[in-house]
């Protein structure tokens, strides 16, 4: 099983009520690799939780799990990232995911939060590149806003991602490569930790002693 919380206004995609449209929403979305009875049992404590605005689960093939937000993230928009891993998600750290998302100006922008923990915390972090095993959530905050536009909404966008961040520093706790924008380059070994990019640098001196790659 796995869940993603997603905090943000409700966009104008085609599977949402009118009404929701630019509402401040959160979406929870829910996965549980196995067959159909199975499924429907390991998810129904998390679907009776209140009532939601929309229940979209459903049995779905794999390739439908994988694109069913391409028309909320299309190519083409500005896309600036800012991310954390969190120890935690106590009443204080909730509090601030929530008031920091309802500042975003942008009706696209949002933070997304991955459930972590059980099969990926029990796999040995010095085994892979992945450091963070045993950190059990992890924020992705995603300032977007149009192209062909002035920068203005962008600058603001981007304030306002590093602000969402900075105000979790007393729970954060390594960041996952991935989710590293441009800017966030001094940041690789918070990625990976100290053992992680040691062993990663002499592959690469090993493997590709020229830089082809790029990369740090």
């Amino acid at each position: 099983m796995a869940t993603v919380v997603t905090l943000r206004r409700a966009p104008a995609a085609p599977f949402l009520p009118v009404e929701t449209h630019g509402r401040p929403v959160c979406m929870i979305t829910m996965l549980a690799l196995a067959e159909g009875d199975t499924a429907e049992r390991l998810l129904a404590p998390l679907r009776a939780l209140g009532r939601p605005l929309l229940d979209l689960v459903r049995l779905r093939p794999y390739t439908a799990l994988q694109s069913m937000t391409d028309t909320v993230v299309p190519a083409g928009r500005h896309y600036y990232w800012k991310s954390t891993g969190l120890r935690e998600l106590d009443d204080d750290v909730i509090d601030t995911l929530t008031e920091h998302a309802a500042r975003a100006r942008s009706p696209r922008s949002y933070a997304i939060l991955f459930h972590l923990g059980g099969a990926v915390a029990e796999t040995d972090p010095a085994a892979t590149a992945f450091a963070h095993r045993a950190v059990p959530h992890h924020l992705n905050v995603n300032a977007v806003w149009p192209p062909r536009q002035d920068d203005s909404l962008g600058a603001v966008e981007r304030a306002w991602a590093r602000d969402y961040v900075a105000a979790l520093a007393p729970y954060q706790d390594g960041v996952y490569v991935n989710f590293l924008d441009r800017d966030d380059r001094a940041r690789l070994s918070e990625a990976f930790g100290a053992t992680a990019r040691a062993r990663l640098a002499a592959l690469r001196r090993r493997l590709d002693p020229d830089g082809v790659s790029g990369g740090a």
